[in-house]
């Protein structure tokens, strides 16, 4: 598992290289999971541009396109997830329950 980090100004435009090395992971790992983490206040508009730019590089021909491996995460969401994934314990030392 790695992280990588793109960094700069927001005149750049960051979603090109980042989704380019999304379709390349992809295809070269097929069951890896990736993860996008944008700021709260556009993850949908993010998550529908990513998949759309996903699609139009690994699979242009396809009328439907849906990927599984990529996540689009607010921070929030993210946070969700993961306390979701990893049942955290309480004070006591046991297990939260649903």
């Amino acid at each position: 598992m790695s992280l990588q980090f793109i960094l700069g100004s927001a005149g750049q435009d960051h979603r090109t290289p980042m989704v380019t090395a999304l379709a390349q992971q992809v295809t070269a790992h097929p069951t890896d999971q990736s993860y996008y983490l944008v700021p709260n206040h556009i993850k949908f508009e993010t998550e529908v541009d990513v998949l759309s730019a996903l699609k139009n590089q690994i699979a242009p021909e396809q009328a439907l396109f849906a990927q599984t491996q990529v996540q689009v995460f607010s921070f929030t969401r993210l946070a969700w997830s993961f306390m979701k994934m990893n049942r955290f314990t309480n004070s006591h030392g046991s297990r939260q329950q649903d």
